[in-house]
């Protein structure tokens, strides 16, 4: 069965930026290390290498609990009170420097289901929800 995956927001936007500059809402992007989480950018760099910006409020679980397990790894008081102002968003390894995973939007309009979010360290955010 193939899944039907429509973008959300304006694609053009991802490509050449790290982040989708001009959007409104802040996530931050973890991947799996080993039992713990941590920034998709890693340890050595602020968090703020991990946080993007995206056209809609999003939450990759119940809300804190990727947020914890975080903020357990991050050296810096600062890096875990900027964590506070963004959620996080469990991805994957999927290929060298990109990452796939889902979440949910925070205002609670998931009718349509999850988001697919893919994060390529060359081209940027992409957001796609199945309809």
């Amino acid at each position: 069965m193939t899944r039907n995956l429509v973008p959300i927001g304006d694609e053009d936007v991802a490509i050449g930026a790290p982040t989708r500059l001009g959007e409104a809402h802040l996530v931050t992007l973890v991947v799996a290390d080993a039992d713990d989480l941590e920034p998709i950018s890693g340890l050595a760099e602020s968090i703020e290498a991990s946080q993007v910006r995206c056209p809609y409020a999003l939450r990759g679980g119940e809300a804190g609990q990727l947020e914890e397990r975080v903020a357990r790894v991050l050296r810096s008081r600062r890096d875990r009170r900027r964590l506070d102002l963004a959620p996080c968003v469990l991805l994957t390894a999927s290929g060298p420097g990109q990452y796939e995973g889902q979440a949910l939007r925070e205002d609670g309009q998931i009718n349509d289901g999850p988001i697919s979010v893919t994060y390529d360290r060359r081209f940027g955010l992409s957001l796609r929800q199945e309809r």
